[in-house]
C-alpha cells in the first residue's frame, strides 16, 4: 500500500497524487513522515497566528500570516487551503475585512482536515 491508494474519501482529496509521489520520490517514507510532522507544528502556529490578526483587525499581519499558510500547504498540495488563503490575501489587499475575516476564520477547519489526512498517509508509510 503506497499511503495515498489507502486513503478514503475527503481524507484522500486533501492531498494531489502528484505532489504525494513527488514527495515520496525526493524525501524517501522517513522523510515525508518528518516533513508531515513540521507541518502540523507549523501550520498550527500559523493558525494561532492568523486568528490573533483577525483579534487585532489588522489587515496587514493576517495577509503576511496567510501567505505563510498558504505556501507551506501548497507544498502538500492541499488545495483547498492554499485557494482559501489565498482568496483571503486577496481581500486583505482589496481592504474587504468582513470578506477577508469570514475567509480566514474557515482556515483552522480545513487546516485540521489536512492535517488528520496527512496524519493518515503519514500512519501507512510507518
Amino acid at each position: 500500500m503506497d499511503g495515498l491508494n489507502s486513503m478514503e474519501g475527503a481524507a484522500a482529496s486533501c492531498i494531489t497524487r502528484e505532489t504525494f509521489d513527488g514527495l515520496r520520490d525526493v524525501l524517501g517514507n522517513d522523510g515525508l513522515v518528518g516533513l508531515i510532522a513540521m507541518y502540523k507544528d507549523e501550520s498550527e502556529k500559523m493558525i494561532a497566528d492568523i486568528v490573533a490578526a483577525i483579534a487585532a483587525d489588522d489587515l496587514y499581519a493576517l495577509e503576511r500570516h496567510l501567505h505563510l499558510l498558504k505556501g507551506v500547504s501548497s507544498n502538500f498540495g492541499l488545495d483547498r487551503i492554499v485557494a482559501t488563503a489565498n482568496a483571503a490575501m486577496v481581500a486583505c489587499r482589496e481592504g474587504r475585512r468582513d470578506h477577508a475575516h469570514s475567509l480566514a476564520t474557515s482556515l483552522p477547519s480545513l487546516t485540521r482536515e489536512g492535517q488528520t489526512a496527512l496524519d493518515r498517509i503519514a500512519a501507512t508509510l510507518r
